[in-house]
């Protein structure tokens, strides 16, 4: 079964690209798997559906409220920024919410 993906419009967080894996639950909070997409320069449109080409890692937190890093079928994916989106996503996270983790690539 295709994995899809809707990103949000959150104002002032750390990830440009972020929002959820509809129809999916996270025990930690009881809401769909949070996402995001490093690697895109620009926005990617909000409240569209994003077929999930590949999962790249997880930003493991100490509260189990995980974040999915994912590519998706969208134009503009650099990967020679990813980990530099990545690093800055996370570290900004952790910065607004006190919430520690660590970045966890997949090969």
């Amino acid at each position: 079964k295709l994995m899809y993906c809707v990103f949000e419009n959150r104002k002032k967080f750390p990830f440009k690209n972020y929002g959820e894996i509809p129809k999916t639950c996270n025990p930690a909070d009881g809401d769909p798997w949070d996402i995001f997409a490093p690697g895109y320069h620009n926005k990617i449109p909000i409240d569209k559906k994003y077929r999930i080409k590949k999962i790249i890692g997880v930003y493991y937190l100490e509260n189990g409220n995980h974040k999915l890093a994912v590519r998706v079928h969208y134009p503009g994916f650099d990967p020679q920024w990813v980990t530099e989106d990545i690093h800055r996503s996370c570290k900004g996270y952790t910065r607004k919410t006190g919430v520690k983790g660590f970045y966890i690539p997949f090969n």
